[in-house]
């Protein structure tokens, strides 16, 4: 019994100064776990070169501000549903969430919507608000609406816009209007990285 003891307090002690030597962060996802994907897969996420973060969960919350406009909320009820139909995320309304979504009308930005993230915790999203600008939204056929919600929706997973034009099929393309109106497999597979 000595000998097992007289092997086993040094290995133990020697495990516990290995895990103390590491910084403990890197047990939680950090940046060099996060597959930021690119272009050239046709995803990419917001990993810890981005400030907004990504998800870091498949449940995601969202409620309005009071001056919402049913549209809008119709809108973002559809986007959720599309998100998720996909399996890899379950996005919801809950009046005690703190991520918010509002409308403004505002004819001198270019912005049509988008996603402001006002806190991350190890680079996952803890409080973001999305935005409609009601002036260029109306500039829209319904359809569009709706894909420009999902597109939108797509950010508060932790997905990035889509620049090269190879990507003009995905939900995430971020120019030239809405080509696409759902998650594309390679929006989804970017989803399933941005929910980790």
């Amino acid at each position: 019994m000595k000998t097992v003891m007289k092997y086993f307090v040094p290995f133990l002690l020697l495990v516990t100064m290995i895990l103390f030597t590491f910084n403990i962060s890197s047990f939680a996802h950090g940046s060099k776990y996060c597959n930021g994907g690119s272009e050239t897969m046709g995803w990419k996420v917001y990993c810890s070169n981005y400030t907004d973060g990504h998800a870091g969960t498949s449940s995601i919350t969202y409620k309005y501000s009071t001056d919402l406009e049913d549209k809008y909320k119709n809108y973002s009820q559809t986007a959720a549903g599309r998100w998720n139909m996909t399996g890899v995320v379950d996005i919801s309304y809950s009046s005690s969430s703190p991520n918010i979504i509002k409308q403004y009308n505002d004819p001198n930005t270019s912005s049509v919507a988008s996603v402001y993230t006002s806190s991350t915790n190890n680079n996952h999203k803890e409080v973001w608000t999305m935005y409609y600008n009601e002036y260029h939204m109306n500039n829209y056929e319904f359809t569009e609406r709706n894909g420009i919600a999902t597109h939108e929706m797509g950010h508060t997973i932790g997905l990035v816009d889509l620049e090269n034009y190879m990507n003009i099929d995905k939900i995430m393309f971020g120019s030239d209007g809405v080509q696409v109106k759902y998650p594309q497999f390679e929006d989804i597979e970017g989803a399933k990285e941005a929910v980790k």
